[in-house]
């Protein structure tokens, strides 16, 4: 497990951002300051040696954090506009040769999961993944591509999470709606970067 330093160094390695940034960003979580309830948005305690194991919580926090501001100043009012949004599930859509729908191959995702929620799921998805492939391959898909993104339009507050296997089932869960058209200042992370974030912030002992 990491300390929050640990974890902007790992997450600004991961995704290809400054670590000055990232670990301001994770600095105004633990603060909070301005924030609706006071409450930090992250793990918070002692620093140094005493600094506590951040979450894999903590990590979704900090990407979304990331991809969400528009300036290193906003992490908090982002975290919380992200709270607010209502989500809205587009169920799985299965390739016509698996069109049971096996449980096995969904990925945890709650429908009334938020966004950071949803995340979070996913960070852990990354620790089953060997499993996850072992019963892909086990119907006849030894090669599989599996696919994350969370893409962000901060100016609109809209928020999207799709995953799938290529040409065996995709999902995707939404949260917010556009005002307009698509947003050209959209950042987003895939699911390289996400299985780097979710090895560096894995529980101890796993």
């Amino acid at each position: 497990m990491v300390n929050s330093r640990q974890l902007a160094e790992g997450v600004a390695v991961a995704m290809g951002k400054p670590l000055t940034s990232t670990a301001q960003h994770i600095k105004n979580l633990r603060e909070a300051k301005g924030a609706l309830d006071g409450k930090p948005l992250v793990t918070a305690g002692g620093r140094g040696r005493n600094a506590p194991a951040m979450s894999r919580r903590d990590a979704a926090t900090l990407i979304c954090a990331l991809l969400g501001s528009e300036a290193v100043q906003d992490s908090v009012r982002t975290i919380e506009w992200m709270r607010e949004l209502e989500p809205a599930f587009h169920g799985y859509r299965w390739n016509a040769r698996y069109g049971w729908g096996s449980p096995e191959f969904e990925i945890g995702i709650r429908p009334e999961d938020g966004a950071i929620e949803a995340l979070e799921r996913v960070l852990g998805f990354f620790d089953r993944e060997r499993a996850y492939r072992l019963n892909l391959e086990r119907f006849g898909r030894p090669d599989a591509e599996i696919y994350f993104r969370i893409y962000v339009e901060f100016t609109q507050r809209f928020v999207s999470l799709t995953f799938g296997v290529r040409r065996m089932v995709s999902a995707a869960w939404i949260y917010g709606r556009r005002s307009g058209g698509r947003d050209r200042q959209a950042r987003w992370c895939e699911q390289d970067e996400l299985r780097e974030i979710a090895m560096i912030s894995a529980p101890s002992g796993r």
